[in-house]
């Protein structure tokens, strides 16, 4: 991503977040663990969830839908598992619903867990189509989409 492309993140970004969880975004990007670079789930599962996808690629022809939509980025494996370790709840009580679920690497985690039932929300066609390829490696009886 060339710099032009960073500041037009950024600016993407103000609207969606705010000036100062746009400012965190990019302090922890520049300063640690960037998703986009770190394959290992994809080849430890044989997905592909890694890869960057813009408002361009999910919506060519554009339309009312990007206002509200964002780039598709990946959470971290590890920062997903901690969260969903430390919740300090009795993950049996809750269903997970993922509003967003893009490439569907989030619900793919959530099954890890015994999480009452999992959701995946997605308003791109292009992303629910790769979701929906997870779910032969989920539980059936616990997932919908």
């Amino acid at each position: 991503m060339n710099f032009q492309e960073r500041i037009e993140m950024v600016r993407k970004s103000i609207p969606i977040l705010g000036k100062k969880e746009t400012l965190k975004a990019a302090i922890i990007r520049l300063c640690s663990y960037d998703p986009i670079k770190d394959d290992s789930f994809d080849r430890k599962y044989k997905t592909e969830t890694s890869s960057l996808a813009t408002i361009e690629d999910l919506f060519p022809s554009g339309g009312n839908v990007l206002k509200g939509a964002h780039d598709y980025i990946p959470i971290a494996e590890t920062v997903e598992r901690f969260i969903l370790k430390n919740l300090n709840i009795v993950h049996e009580d809750y269903d997970f619903v993922d509003i967003g679920c893009g490439k569907g690497r989030s619900i793919m985690l959530a099954s890890d867990f015994p999480f009452r039932s999992i959701t995946g929300i997605e308003i791109s066609k292009t992303l629910c189509a790769i979701a929906k390829k997870k779910f032969r490696y989920l539980p059936v009886s616990k997932t919908k989409m």
